[in-house]
């Protein structure tokens, strides 16, 4: 129960008043809507009527709702991650891999993805097409995308095509704060085109 809650807070404010407490509480409005506050209550001394409670309350709703739909969109963009058929891979500014789902794990062969975390991901490329990954995260890093086709084989050796897009990834102010690399599988196409 809230009030019990609440209860427990202001005596134990009462009883430690050297600091403030602070919790947050999730109420109906008389009108039906939902907001959030926050509490900062502090016990202090008092002479002539014993100690007194002096209390904040601050309306938290809005930011409360703003980390609600960042957490929906974060999980949203994981399940995409998760459930794309391609190699999804999210890297830093420098192009270091931070991430890889699970399809690309299994399509590259990879059983253990923590040997390769912070590893700059244009390592994974040889020749031309280290060059042709170096100019895709420069254009991706540039606001713009960076495509290229490249061969990189698996870690058993496994020679792979790959058709490459590297995207930015933008924080709410439009700043590239990281970059999206989505590799997909097209080996069986280009050995087709290869024998014909």
């Amino acid at each position: 129960d809230d009030g019990d809650a609440v209860r427990r807070h202001l005596v134990a404010c009462l009883a430690d008043m050297s600091q403030p407490r602070r919790w947050e509480l999730r109420k109906v409005h008389k009108d039906g809507h939902v907001i959030w506050a926050r509490i900062t209550a502090q016990g202090v001394p008092n002479e002539h009527q014993g100690p007194v409670l002096l209390m904040v309350c601050e309306d938290i709703t809005a930011m409360k709702e703003a980390e609600l739909a960042l957490h929906n969109s974060e999980e949203f963009t994981n399940q995409i991650l998760r459930s794309s058929a391609d190699c999804m891979k999210v890297l830093d500014l420098d192009g270091r891999l931070q991430y890889m789902n699970d399809t690309g794990q299994t399509l590259l062969s990879i059983t253990d993805i923590s040997t390769y975390i912070n590893k700059p991901w244009a390592d994974f490329w040889e020749g031309d097409d280290r060059n042709a990954a170096l100019a895709a995260l420069e254009a991706a890093r540039a606001g713009e995308m960076g495509k290229f086709v490249g061969l990189c084989p698996t870690t058993t050796g496994q020679a792979k095509w790959w058709d490459v897009q590297v995207t930015p990834m933008r924080d709410a102010e439009g700043h590239v704060r990281g970059l999206l690399a989505i590799s997909r599988d097209i080996t069986d196409y280009k050995q087709v085109q290869e024998s014909l």
